[in-house]
């Protein structure tokens, strides 16, 4: 119910927002609203809303949709790992089938495009399995009843050697200065660390990782100054 109220009122927010942005266009200039809609499947419907005047379009494609809708539901698509790029299309093919059509599919996150080329900027959870994790972001989620919200999600993670225990700073990250990262196999056969940090390979642990599990593991080796 938080959850509800939560977005209830950021949607309204963003509403009034847009109405105000809305009319303080119309005040500046004259211009041709268009919309256009269709439907393309149960309760939902795809619209495209354009805005011409002297200086150009602005156009704007979103989906509106009933997620009470009996076959409606809101999947996370990606390649099965932490990183890669794909386009939206191909992403959202391994999950169209003859009994589960896709009907939309939307760019949802941001990527670095350097170093780690194709791992998402924040957090991201598939299936409840942590694909990628830093230690707060926004984020927008959808839980099994498939309700959705907006939330900042925190993370509180750490690892216990004897009785030392050291607080994990992202999981398939970039690590940093002084930073304990998490690699799972998700992340691919190596971390492109440099040799300035002490890798550990800990075998044993049950996968995939997910949150609010704790997990036991052998360390198997330890390396020094050298590029995993």
């Amino acid at each position: 119910m938080k959850l509800r109220k939560k977005l209830i009122r950021m949607l309204s927010l963003l509403m009034a927002l847009s109405l105000f942005l809305s009319n303080f266009v119309l005040a500046q200039e004259e211009g041709v609203w268009k919309e256009n809609v269709q439907q393309i499947g149960p309760h939902t419907y795809h619209k495209n809303i354009s805005w011409i005047s002297e200086k150009g379009i602005f156009n704007i494609n979103m989906v509106e949709t009933d997620m009470k809708g009996e076959y409606i539901r809101i999947e996370v698509a990606d390649n099965g790992k932490a990183t890669g790029t794909a386009t939206v299309t191909k992403q959202a093919e391994p999950k169209n089938s003859v009994d589960s059509r896709v009907i939309a599919a939307i760019n949802g996150d941001f990527f670095y495009t350097n170093g780690l080329r194709g791992l998402p900027i924040g957090t991201t959870i598939i299936d409840g399995e942590i694909r990628n994790s830093v230690m707060e972001s926004t984020v927008f989620g959808v839980t099994y009843d498939g309700e959705c919200f907006i939330d900042r999600l925190k993370m509180n993670a750490s690892a216990r050697i004897g009785n030392e225990t050291y607080p994990i700073s992202a999981v398939n990250g970039s690590r940093g200065e002084n930073q304990l990262i998490l690699y799972t196999p998700s992340f691919g056969t190596t971390t492109n660390t440099n040799k300035m940090g002490i890798e550990v390979i800990i075998k044993g642990l049950e996968m995939p990782v997910k949150a609010n599990s704790e997990y036991k593991g052998i360390i198997s080796s330890v390396l020094f100054e050298t590029d995993a």
